[in-house]
């Protein structure tokens, strides 16, 4: 299948037309979560066999904005994009891979100020298209890239700002060049269920109204050990296809130019090291 997805984008780009012409869609889907006072109009292709060059195709103009619990799916073909902000104003572009996140993220208190955009693993074409186009509409503010900490989503940071070799292509429309990794770190992650704690104190004591201060905290300590320990074990954890991204990173040498990541990287291949 990958030998016939090369060939078709071989044959596209030699007679001059995107590979979606050939009906070949992009795998996986990107979604869209904005704050109140933003909306985003998006010019949209309808009919994926005209989509020539990007140009003498029939479109549809969408009106996105919030709606609270809404999750708006990017769609395959967004051609144009422009970004309105109301009074409110806008912060960032926060973008983040991981679907479990979207429920949480679209609460309006979560994503103030905020434009989210959720790659779904992998990014899509058509996700790393819109962002690129939201570069380039919106220049004065930052883009900013939350991962899960491991090395997939490292190589989908660097696939979306500076492009993959599947793509190259159309990597002139499809990177997102100011995209910055913001984390979370190793120790960020460890210390994360303290950061729950209170809450879950709150949330054991209504379950459980008779139990002591010291009970309860003994309860906690213990879930708090647990967690960070079942965290270290995880980002200790590097195997044979992580070293074959890293081995690929270091051949791009693109790390050179992200010393946060080229620092989280190198953190989790000492701290497997030692586990080994």
């Amino acid at each position: 299948m990958r030998h016939v997805k090369r060939t078709i984008e071989d044959l596209a780009l030699t007679i001059g037309v995107h590979p979606w012409a050939f009906g070949v869609r992009p795998e996986g889907t990107g979604h869209l979560v904005l704050s109140p006072g933003i909306t985003v109009e998006a010019t949209v292709v309808e009919r994926m066999f005209a989509f020539r060059n990007r140009s003498d195709v029939t479109t549809k103009t969408y009106k996105w904005c919030h709606t609270e619990g809404e999750i708006i799916t990017i769609p395959a073909f967004v051609q144009t994009v422009k970004v309105r902000v109301g009074p409110t104003g806008i912060r960032a572009v926060v973008v983040v891979e991981y679907r479990n996140l979207k429920t949480l993220m679209a609460k309006p208190e979560a994503i103030h100020g905020v434009i989210l955009v959720v790659t779904s693993g992998s990014a899509a074409a058509s996700t790393t298209e819109l962002l690129h186009m939201l570069d380039t509409e919106l220049p004065d503010f930052p883009f900013l890239y939350i991962s899960d900490h491991d090395f997939p989503g490292f190589q989908i940071y660097n696939n979306l700002k500076y492009g993959s070799n599947d793509r190259a292509y159309c990597s002139h429309i499809s990177v997102c060049p100011r995209l910055q990794w913001v984390g979370p770190t190793k120790a960020d992650l460890i210390a994360s269920p303290a950061g729950y704690k209170e809450e879950k104190r709150k949330l054991h004591k209504a379950h459980h109204p008779n139990q002591s201060e010291a009970e309860v905290a003994r309860i906690l300590d213990a879930w708090e050990k647990a967690h960070s320990e079942r965290i270290q074990a995880k980002l200790s954890r590097v195997n044979d296809c992580d070293q074959s991204l890293v081995r690929g990173w270091q051949r791009k040498d693109w790390l050179q130019y992200e010393p946060k990541v080229k620092a989280a990287v190198d953190v989790c291949r000492e701290t497997a090291a030692c586990s080994g």
